[in-house]
Parts: structure tokens; C-alpha cells; sequence
């Protein structure tokens, strides 16, 4: 399910809420029960809310994770064509390889 998928869903879900709400008004319902009712539907907007944002976030991880095998591969393009030969290119080399054991 995309985020524009669960984004509609979550627009049908506010409609649906306040067509429930207009028809229970029209029904004579106590005001705590209105109460619970809007309680209940804002709660179930707030999950829809966060669960668009999890997917917002895991497809953020999702890009860092290419962006890794990214650096990944060229780490070991780097360790093929070249070797370390002065001061500067052996920090470099070992900063890549921290950037590789951190991730």
C-alpha cells in the first residue's frame, strides 16, 4: 500500500466520520456518545496518520539501503584498482571501511 493510497483512505476515513457524526446528530444521541464516537474515529484517523508516516520512513530506509550497496560497491572498486599510497589515501581507505562496519 503506497502513501497516496493510505493518504485517500484516510480522506474516505474524515468523510465517513462526519457523515456518521450528522446522522447521529439527525438520531438523537446523548453528547457522550457523540463524544466516544468522535473520540474512536479521530483515533482511528491518528493510526491511518502514522502508519502513512511508517511508510514514509521505510522507504526513506529504504533509498539509504541502495545508497549503502552504493558505497559499498565502490569501497571494493576502490580496494581492486588502487592501493593505499601515501598517508591521505590510507585515511580515506579507512574511513570508507568504518563507513562499511557502521552500516
Amino acid at each position: 500500500m503506497t502513501s497516496n493510497d493510505l493518504l485517500k483512505e484516510n480522506q474516505g476515513n474524515e468523510f465517513i466520520s462526519q457523515n456518521i457524526v450528522k446522522k447521529q446528530k439527525n438520531k438523537g444521541q446523548t453528547k457522550s456518545t457523540r463524544k466516544k464516537m468522535m473520540f474512536s474515529l479521530k483515533y482511528l484517523i491518528l493510526e491511518q496518520q502514522f502508519i502513512l508516516k511508517l511508510t514514509q520512513f521505510n522507504s526513506k530506509l529504504i533509498w539509504l539501503d541502495q545508497l549503502k550497496l552504493k558505497l559499498l560497491n565502490s569501497i571494493h572498486i576502490y580496494t581492486i584498482f588502487s592501493l593505499p599510497l601515501n598517508f591521505m589515501d590510507l585515511f580515506f581507505f579507512s574511513i570508507l571501511i568504518l563507513f562499511q562496519q557502521r552500516f
